[in-house]
């Protein structure tokens, strides 16, 4: 299980897990671990997850009746307003095995403004034995006003082939930058994924980059410095509700 699964485990645990819950995270297999932390509500030996009473094995064979797994229909590239009206009518019937009815939604950053808006009147008063779970890889792809009513927790899971993958992006802006070849850097950014975590995990790398720099470089210390700067504010933004595309040009701007 990883560390940040931990958390929620131990939290789950001790009762303290929130009504909503917006996971933040890169991984979209994070659902099979997020199981463990279901256990906790359902299984029949309280505040574990046994794996061996009748609860955990539904749960681990996705056929809990108070499990609700919600993802993108089929051919659909959004969550609709209609799947979300369902989860409001479904929330006002008691469990049928468990305390807690709990509702997963998957890739949640693809409900359209309408479902979000249907959804908020049930974040603001659920029944209390209902808990959501909001799986997506951009919170603030997620309207304020769900946002606000949720508590965030991000995890970022980074394989070594996308580790190695950032790391060589980094070189070659950096080598750019060293170059002067602002078209080069141009050219690398267009191409990355359009993905906050990755830009997130690519600007840090960059960042240590100059940092390292600023410690080794006993000259244009100020003009590093300034570059640290900016890259902390861009840093801060990509959490933002900021367009992907106008990130990019900041981080153009700056290097």
């Amino acid at each position: 299980m990883k560390t940040g699964i931990e958390i929620l485990y131990n939290l789950a645990q001790k009762k303290k897990i929130p009504h909503a819950l917006i996971i933040e995270t890169n991984d979209m297999n994070i659902f099979d671990d997020l199981k463990k932390i279901i256990k906790v509500f359902v299984c029949n030996n309280e505040n574990q997850a046994c794996d061996l009473c009748n609860s955990c094995k539904k749960i681990e064979n996705n056929t809990h009746p108070d499990i609700k797994i919600i993802s993108l229909e089929e051919d659909s590239n959004s969550i609709k307003i209609n799947q979300i009206r369902e989860i409001r009518e479904d929330a006002h019937i008691i469990p049928n095995e468990s305390d807690y009815k709990i509702y997963v939604i998957n890739q949640a950053d693809h409900m359209t403004v309408q479902a979000q808006n249907a959804f908020i009147k049930i974040l603001e008063e659920p029944p209390n034995y209902v808990k959501f779970m909001l799986i997506c890889s951009s919170a603030t792809n997620l309207l304020e006003t769900v946002r606000s009513r949720c508590e965030i927790f991000r995890y970022y899971a980074q394989e070594n082939d996308e580790k190695n993958e950032i790391s060589d992006i980094s070189e070659q802006i950096f080598r750019s930058i060293i170059n002067k070849n602002k078209s080069n850097i141009l050219e690398i950014l267009s191409k990355i994924p359009n993905n906050r975590i990755f830009l997130k995990s690519l600007i840090k790398n960059i960042l240590e980059r100059y940092i390292n720099l600023f410690r080794n470089n006993q000259e244009n210390k100020n003009s590093i410095t300034q570059t640290i700067d900016d890259l902390q504010y861009i840093l801060n933004l990509v959490d933002r509700n900021i367009n992907f595309n106008l990130l990019i040009n900041y981080l153009l701007i700056i290097l």
